[in-house]
């Protein structure tokens, strides 16, 4: 995922997705979960659907290919992290700088660490909550 921008295909299909949601809000083209507007958080290739209807995991990667290119430690820091902000609010402004960095670092994201965007923070529970769900002792 070093593209920043979605490839064409791929945003016309996050698009499509979006306007036949029913959270989708069609004056302004804002999305009712994340209040995010969809033909931005839909071009950037590293966005999540807060409904899960589309991911970053669209250009050719599957959940696992990504499982698998994660360093072990840092998976051990998401599971050492993630209890502080499983509820999707990190306990204090440390925990959510750090889960911020987290997700910069294994999806060369560019989320600023002092965002307060729902969208973004959204992005980042999801994308770590994955991880942390995916490592756990079946």
């Amino acid at each position: 995922m070093s593209n920043f921008f979605a490839p064409d295909e791929v945003y016309k299909k996050r698009i499509a997705i979006c306007k036949s949601c029913d959270h989708y809000f069609k004056p302004t083209g804002n999305c009712k979960m994340c209040g995010c507007f969809m033909k931005l958080k839909a071009r950037i290739s590293m966005m999540d659907c807060p409904k899960q209807y589309w991911t970053c995991f669209e250009f050719g990667n599957t959940k696992q290919d990504a499982k698998q290119v994660i360093p072990k430690e840092l998976i051990n820091e998401v599971i050492e992290l993630y209890p502080q902000f499983k509820t999707g609010r990190a306990s204090n402004q440390e925990v959510k700088r750090r889960m911020i960095t987290l997700y910069n670092v294994i999806f060369s994201g560019h989320f600023n660490v002092k965002t307060s965007c729902s969208g973004c923070l959204q992005t980042v529970w999801s994308a770590l909550g994955k991880i942390y769900n995916e490592n756990q002792p079946k």
